[in-house]
């Protein structure tokens, strides 16, 4: 929904919030610069989704991006999954550390800066971890 850069002149912003049901859990998923629009979090939340699912490029020194939008999803009471590239690509260097974050902000599992890999965890209804 939200382009920046050079997103600009490849693709078109989306027109809404799709969510995405997988054996009752409703994702709310967010590419990229989505999660960086604090309204984007809260609006797939409002649509219903119970964890937020983001595929994303932070670049070296955008460490805070990471954790300022996976609190702010979090503090919406949404689990929140980051899938995020690692090592180089184009002029950019990533930083990695994908992860699965609770509710509450405490992150169930986070991977390295420079290892790519499968972060997983179990999602439970009715608590936080």
């Amino acid at each position: 929904m939200h382009l920046h850069g050079e997103e600009q002149d490849i693709f078109l912003p989306g027109a809404g919030h799709h969510i995405l049901e997988i054996e009752g859990w409703r994702l709310g998923l967010a590419v990229c610069y989505d999660a960086a629009v604090p309204e984007h979090a809260r609006a797939a939340r409002d649509a219903g989704a119970d964890a937020y699912v983001v595929s994303a490029l932070y670049a070296t020194g955008d460490k805070h991006r990471l954790l300022e939008q996976t609190s702010r999803a979090a503090a919406l009471g949404l689990w929140v999954a980051v899938s995020q590239y690692v090592g180089a690509t184009g002029p950019y260097r990533t930083i990695g550390r994908s992860g699965i974050w609770r509710p509450d902000g405490v992150a169930l599992e986070q991977l390295s800066e420079d290892q790519p890999g499968l972060a997983t965890a179990q999602l439970h209804a009715s608590t936080t971890g």
